[in-house]
């Protein structure tokens, strides 16, 4: 048999479900129905070869934005009247800021919070921001706060955390060294703004050293208090304090007023993808395509000709476009448009898999916190996120659990979507020792989401090193060397569209 008959005979199969999920109703004892979502399969493709599909006619575009999270959709929204389309490969927007649609109800299985920005950020984002409806200025606390109040999570439900049956209000707060921490750290009050380009130069030498060299050269912190700190490293940075710069570790804690009661928490059931619903709303439907996979990408004689298959149709077809702005996750770059993978090959992302449980009914709890860390030395779990602490009127409670991965542990993913159950059993385990509470009959359905490379560590020495790249392309996201965070992300598009050409925003 021909590779090319055999390829084609042995892919057909794979699309009986889209590339991104797996059937839900595998062999399994758990009482309630599941379904995963994970983009490893498509990555087969790559590897082994193309599909042998029908090619369509070429097309001819000003600007392809190829990738739908939050940097793409940034970007496009700063292109909106111009000649662009936008590619995304799943079948739906949102990257790792993505959700799961339940009962006409959108649940985050990505980034799920943000907090209220100070006036000391980037004015582009909080342009475009308030542009969005999302933020007002608050001039007495000198915040941009959130419009849709109905998100915010009240002050008294905001936080506990867990660790070995011990409930506390503040993981920070409590340990022994917090009053050293705390004065060593204050140096830099109000001098880390976002986005990170903005950090003023004479702080990058702190890029240089780990962020737990940093706290240990200036006083002999406990054990305690550094497994503290890399909890909260793990919780936003996907990496423990020896393995983030100094840099990074002081801006999470200096860059927002933290302890100050009008820094409000927003988080809405659907997460971050609230963020991605309202920039796609920006966007004509017909220049958001899903399901289509950029398969290779050559610098032609007038810009960049794109090899792409429509997973929907089962087609392929080539554009040909002036300028390109790649806002995909950059270890593509390798297989994908190698021309330009030397510039991020050092980038490690860090692997996170998310669980959210459907409840059939809301439980009987006398408090409900919405985030409750979750501290172990054994377990990739790191935190639980309850709904039942929003203010929103939603019609079902969700539980989700957010586990993050070394980048060494990838391959143990691959293992878990082939069985499950012993994540889910853990993860009904975990809820049941924070609560008090039998929930495993009360679970209607559940869904679980792999994302293999899911943030870029900002490790030693990974901020703000130069692009170097033609004036017809610019690379968005996170991973252009810059903190894991949406205002960057944000940010990131913003600078590549206007990179390209004047923004129409």
């Amino acid at each position: 048999m021909q590779r090319r008959q055999f390829i084609k005979r042995s892919t057909a199969g794979l699309f009986a479900l889209p590339l991104w999920q797996v059937a839900c109703n595998q062999k399994s004892t758990l009482p309630f129905p599941f379904k995963i979502r994970s983009e490893d399969q498509s990555g087969h493709f790559l590897r082994f070869g193309l599909p042998d599909w029908e090619a369509e006619q070429d097309q001819h575009f000003k600007t392809v934005v190829v990738g739908g999270g939050v940097a793409g959709l940034s970007a496009a929204c700063h292109l909106q009247d111009q000649d662009f389309v936008l590619l995304e490969m799943a079948d739906r927007l949102g990257g790792t800021s993505s959700a799961v649609e339940h009962q006409q109800q959108w649940i985050g299985q990505g980034a799920h919070y943000d907090l209220a920005y100070p006036e000391n950020f980037g004015k582009e984002v909080l342009a475009f921001l308030e542009q969005l409806k999302i933020i007002r200025y608050n001039p007495i606390a000198k915040l941009w706060q959130f419009n849709d109040r109905q998100h915010i999570i009240p002050p008294y439900a905001e936080a506990q955390y867990w660790q070995q049956g011990d409930r506390r209000p503040q993981l920070i707060g409590d340990f022994d060294d917090h009053q050293a921490f705390t004065a060593l750290l204050s140096e830099y009050q109000g001098k880390m703004p976002l986005p990170s380009r903005l950090i003023d130069k004479e702080h990058l030498h702190l890029n240089s050293l780990s962020f737990k060299d940093f706290l240990t050269q200036a006083h002999p912190f406990k054990l305690q208090s550094l497994e503290a700190i890399d909890y909260v490293m793990r919780d936003d940075y996907g990496a423990k304090s020896d393995q983030v710069s100094a840099l990074a570790g002081i801006h999470y804690f200096m860059c927002r007023p933290y302890g100050d009661p009008s820094v409000e928490i927003f988080s809405p059931t659907s997460g971050n993808y609230y963020f991605i619903d309202k920039m796609a709303k920006q966007l004509p439907s017909a220049k958001c395509r899903l399901q289509q996979m950029v398969v290779n990408i050559e610098t032609a004689a007038h810009g960049y000709s794109l090899q792409v298959l429509d997973l929907k149709k089962e087609r392929q077809y080539h554009i040909h476009c002036e300028q390109l702005i790649f806002a995909a996750p950059k270890f593509l770059l390798p297989t994908i448009f190698p021309a330009h993978a030397s510039t991020f090959k050092a980038v490690k992302y860090s692997p996170w898999l998310v669980i959210n449980y459907v409840l059939k009914k809301p439980l009987h709890q006398s408090t409900n916190f919405w985030q409750n860390e979750y501290i172990t030395a054994n377990h990739p779990l790191v935190g639980i996120v309850n709904t039942a602490s929003h203010r929103e009127q939603e019609s079902v409670q969700v539980i989700s659990l957010y586990h993050n991965y070394q980048p060494q542990e990838r391959q143990h993913l691959l293992k878990i979507k082939k069985d499950p159950s012993e994540v889910f059993q853990f993860g009904l385990k975990a809820i049941e020792e924070l609560i008090q509470e039998d929930i495993t009959e009360q679970v209607a359905t559940a869904y679980l989401h792999f994302m293999g490379h899911a943030m870029p560590i900002p490790s030693v020495g990974y901020l703000n090193q130069p692009i170097q790249s033609p004036d017809n392309l610019a690379f968005a996201g996170v991973d252009t060397f810059r903190l894991p965070l949406l205002f960057e992300a944000i940010d990131s598009g913003i600078q590549a569209a206007q990179k390209m050409s004047t923004p129409t925003i």
